[in-house]
């Protein structure tokens, strides 16, 4: 199992039962924290999986981030990373049907921004 962590924020996704994901402080021990990835459709390109119930991330508008159905599958629920460019070590995950980039918001809310 994996965490989506935000370098940026400080923080983590959480599922927490709730229709999009929150955000924690890595030293919480909040359930719904953690995420496996299971290949998507697509070629190279995975759906990220809630360990706490299956329901995986989405976004259904390019803007958006919520939880889908467990079992759901199709361009809405595929992801990629992607390598950062400067020699940091840090990756990013990409939605590629909207070539956009998973970004945590200041106000703890999941969205989609640029590539």
């Amino acid at each position: 199992a994996y965490h989506l962590h935000s370098h940026g924020n400080y923080r983590r996704a959480q599922n927490s039962g709730a229709y999009a994901p929150a955000s924690v402080t890595p030293d919480s021990t909040a359930l719904g924290q953690q995420w496996f990835l299971n290949p998507g459709i697509t070629a190279n390109t995975f759906r990220i999986l809630s360990t706490r119930d299956g329901r995986p991330l989405r976004t259904t508008d390019g803007i958006a981030v919520t939880l889908g159905s467990a079992g759901e599958t199709g361009t809405a629920v595929e992801w990629r990373f992607t390598a950062e460019t400067n020699g940091h070590g840090r990756h990013y995950i990409l939605h590629p049907a909207s070539n956009k980039r998973l970004r945590l918001n200041t106000n703890g809310t999941w969205s989609l921004v640029a590539a």
